[in-house]
């Protein structure tokens, strides 16, 4: 008995071994992350590429190298060169300016941009170069410079170039354009420069925005083959001789909303020399020495503007073309104006000019008027005014600038046929040519199968429905409404014999018609065909008008009437059972669809799975689950021996019996 205890106590310090060997598995474990995540093994990443050996000897490379370049920084610095204020010449990549640009050295261009270069002076000057910035490439930028030097500050042979935010002080020509189209210039001042602020030549479609050239000898030149040139929204003031100058060319080159003035004695706001259709719009150019000034041959076209007709020096092989502000006023008989108006202005046949007046019935257009040299010549302007096919003429011309025409307008009358099917004759594109033209209220209804002509015609008199009547006065109306129609009466009674009847006097009661009718038919004049008459609605169609009604045959009638009471009764004994055989048909077809629409559809509580998973678990991921699990073991079994050491014993008994030699 003592046998046995002492050999179930020894079993003890078994489970004692056990957990020593896990608390040493987790200091191991724990050493060797630890190795690991300071020696850069890339245990963690599943990388074991890293070698400690390899990590000193980069270290020292580094270190090398660091000392090298400290020594030739230090070397360096002994002998500093300044190369900030000197011209780099061509520019290979974009450029920030951090110093005024001073270089004292001879060169021809201080910066040759190449295309998409990108040049930022960053407000700094440039004072070098017979050129300061020249322009090679296309789509490239020059941006907030002060140019100061004696030469050309820019020059461009380029296109689709921007060029923003500069300012000009001195020099000579400010900026050459030649060859060079698409470019915008913006936001740009010119001062006190000695020859033409912008020149271009043989340029196209290049724009000058919010530009001031002020105290400069000529302002914009445009000379050659240049065509759509604008200068808008800018000033120059006090120019010593031209501010603007067209020059041999062609083509439609504009100066819009500028102005332009100098006391200057011999300052000239515009200059045209042998070139044709260029414009001054909207500007003002009055305060000068001279406002226009041609030569040679050409013109020059002035619209909107504000000018000094006393300031031209003008010769009449080359004339300034005026254009004025024309106000039309469309009215009527009653002095009313008209809206609406359809108004064509010609000038030697052709259309000059297309438009509608207003709801004031107001049409203003700017006119070409006077042709202007050393004799002027008004033109005049033959103006057609219509509404609805109703038609008006007149000649204008730059005499009178406000004018008012006069519209006879006269439609027909008509208020007394108020169905919405009734024709709205006021939207009629010609009230003379009207096809469809239908009258109608809650009695009757005529539709025309022709043209008719309802200009000036009074309906409320000469047409009158009645209950059953139509009282028509065709003397009274223009011959093309006594035409074909449809004819519809409302509210008839359809008798099994039904008779139309016509009289080709007018009626005010369907009495006197019945009395005094005449049978209607296919074989009468007025014809009337097609006759039918249901749910209360009598149609037929007449060859030409009369007044009409109808009769009927009252006994036939009487039988109608009973035919059809009896006829209802019967729909009203057939309702129910229809209503009782229809009902369980609904409720088994609703019964039908109610699990259908119930039954939830598989496809809509399916979960979309990721096809693809990428299991990017570390070491450390795994080995701590792992130590958990056999950690859990062994504490379990621990317990389990210590709290029930009956258990031992009766697996001891279970035990075979050790065998003895001797």
């Amino acid at each position: 008995m003592k046998k046995r205890r002492a050999n179930a106590r020894g079993k003890r310090p078994h489970h004692a071994m056990l957990l020593t060997s896990f608390l040493v598995a987790l200091i191991l474990m724990l050493t060797f992350f630890y190795i690991g995540n300071n020696f850069n093994l890339g245990i963690l990443s599943g990388s074991f590429s890293s070698s400690i050996t390899g990590y000193a000897v980069a270290e020292d490379i580094n270190t090398t190298t660091n000392e090298t370049v400290t020594e030739m920084n230090e070397t360096e610095m002994d002998e500093p060169i300044n190369t900030e204020n000197l011209c780099p010449g061509e520019l290979l990549q974009n450029k920030v300016l951090n110093s005024d640009i001073n270089d004292s050295g001879t060169y021809t261009t201080c910066f040759t941009l190449k295309s998409g270069i990108t040049l930022d002076c960053n407000y700094h000057k440039i004072s070098a170069g017979n050129i300061a910035v020249e322009l090679q490439g296309d789509s490239a930028i020059v941006k907030n410079c002060i140019f100061t030097g004696l030469g050309n500050s820019l020059k461009l042979s380029s296109s689709n170039n921007l060029v923003k935010d500069n300012i000009i002080l001195g020099g000579t020509d400010s900026v050459i354009l030649t060859g060079s189209n698409n470019n915008k210039f913006l936001n740009m001042t010119i001062q006190t420069t000695t020859g033409n602020s912008i020149s271009l030549t043989d340029s196209n479609s290049n724009s000058f925005t919010y530009i001031t050239m002020n105290s400069v000898q000529n302002g914009l030149k445009i000379t050659g083959n240049s065509n759509n040139n604008i200068l808008a929204d800018s000033s120059i003031t006090e120019q010593k001789e031209n501010a603007v100058m067209f020059n041999n060319l062609k083509g439609n080159n504009s100066i819009i909303k500028v102005k332009i003035s100098s006391v200057q004695m011999n300052s000239v706001a515009v200059e045209n020399d042998n070139s044709d259709d260029n414009y001054i719009l909207n500007s003002d150019i009055t305060s000068n020495a001279k406002n226009i000034v041609t030569k040679n041959t050409g013109n020059v076209i002035i619209k909107n503007s504000v000018y000094d007709k006393n300031k031209f020096s003008l010769i009449d092989t080359n004339k300034v073309l005026l254009y004025e502000t024309f106000r039309l006023n469309v009215l009527n008989s009653t002095q009313n104006p008209l809206q609406n108006i359809k108004i064509e202005l010609y000038y030697n046949n052709k259309t000059q000019y297309s438009g509608s007046t207003d709801i004031n019935g107001t049409l203003i257009v700017d006119l070409l008027s006077r042709r202007t040299g050393i004799s002027e010549s008004l033109l005049d302007y033959y103006v057609e005014f219509s509404k609805s096919g109703i038609k008006n003429t007149t000649i204008i011309n730059a005499n009178s600038l406000q004018n008012n025409l006069l519209l006879q307008l006269n439609y027909p009358k008509y208020s007394k046929f108020n169905n919405p099917a009734t024709t709205n004759l006021y939207n009629s594109e010609d009230i003379k040519n009207v096809s469809g033209l239908i009258l109608g209220n809650d009695n009757a209804e005529i539709t025309w199968n022709n043209k008719v002509n309802v200009y000036n015609q009074d309906f409320d008199k000469a047409i009158n429905f009645k209950n059953g009547l139509i009282s028509f006065n065709a003397s009274a109306l223009d011959q093309t409404l006594n035409s074909s129609a449809n004819i519809l009466i409302r509210n008839a009674t359809c008798p099994n014999t039904l008779i139309i009847l016509y009289s080709e006097n007018l009626y005010n009661t369907r009495e006197e018609l019945l009395t005094n009718g005449v049978v209607c038919n296919g074989t009468t004049d007025p014809s009337c065909i097609s006759v039918n008459c249901q749910n209360n609605k009598l149609t037929f169609k007449t060859s030409h008008f009369s007044s009409f009604t109808y009769k009927t045959n009252e006994v036939n009638n009487t039988n109608t009437t009973d035919s059809s009471t009896a006829a209802s009764a019967d729909q009203a004994a057939e309702q129910p059972a229809a209503n009782t055989t229809t009902a369980p048909e609904t409720t088994q077809q609703s019964a039908e669809q109610t699990p259908q629409q119930a039954a939830p559809t598989p496809e809509a509580n399916s979960t979309t799975t990721p096809e693809n998973k990428t299991n990017t678990g570390t070491l450390f991921d795994y080995l701590i689950p792992l130590f958990i699990l056999v950690l859990g073991i062994g504490v379990y079994f621990f317990l389990k021996k210590g709290d029930n050491p009956k258990e031992g014993k009766k697996e001891e008994k279970e035990q075979p019996p050790k065998l003895k030699f001797s």
